[in-house]
């Protein structure tokens, strides 16, 4: 961004979804997880998901090792929800710097294992600017935040892409969706027909019956 827009720390920061605007691109930063015991924050995280956003940057401080039970349930939800989670999810590992390259690779590939087919970036901010504010390009480089400014790129040229096959398959979903109704519509109109053709058979039966037993007696 080249300034400090969303501020980070160690406690919740965000009670609400919040936007920035740079080259085409809106941002949301979205609440921390878990934080309000009423649950709130996680219903907006999970709006600016599932509303709002063309993609999701999944953001995990990677010092705190692999994901936790909470994060892991989140985040596979999130995948059960989206049909093309593999190319719309990615997760950012942040503060790489703060580990060895051995204990660092090895959460890498921990959480690589935990969310099969999400792209996992990891990246040091610090290191980023550092190299920036020192013309170093050896830390820009070991940064990784390259990558993650070539991934994004490479988002915004498919863009429409993508919104295109989004909006195919929510066409096909609700034709599903539609037919399915229309299906159980059916099965429930034709299960009434029935009942009121075995009421009707039990009626005249009953008639009949009457009937000859009324004859029966002259």
């Amino acid at each position: 961004m080249g300034r400090e827009v969303f501020k980070a720390s160690d406690r919740c920061e965000s009670r609400a979804n919040q936007e920035f605007s740079r080259d085409g691109v809106v941002w949301i930063d979205t609440p921390g997880l878990d934080e309000d015991v009423r649950g709130e924050d996680d219903r907006l995280a999970r709006q600016g998901a599932f509303e709002l956003a063309d993609y999701l940057f999944l953001v995990h401080n990677i010092r705190a090792g692999e994901l936790d039970r909470y994060e892991l349930d989140l985040y596979r939800g999130m995948m059960a929800r989206s049909w093309d989670h593999k190319s719309r999810m990615f997760l950012v590992l942040t503060k790489i710097d703060q580990l060895n390259q051995e204990d660092g690779y090895r959460v890498f590939q921990r959480v690589q294992a935990q969310l099969p087919g999400i792209t996992v970036v990891p990246v040091s901010a610090l290191r980023y600017q550092r190299g920036i504010y020192e013309g170093k390009e050896k830390f820009v480089e070991l940064s990784g935040m390259s990558d993650l400014l070539a991934l994004t790129e490479q988002l915004k040229r498919g863009l429409q892409s993508s919104r295109q096959q989004e909006i195919a398959h929510l066409r096909g979903e609700v034709r599903r969706q539609l037919q399915q109704r229309i299906n159980r519509l059916e099965a429930n109109l034709a299960q009434r027909e029935e009942q009121r053709y075995e009421r009707r058979c039990r009626f005249v039966s009953a008639v009949d019956q009457t009937l000859n037993t009324v004859a029966a007696y002259g």
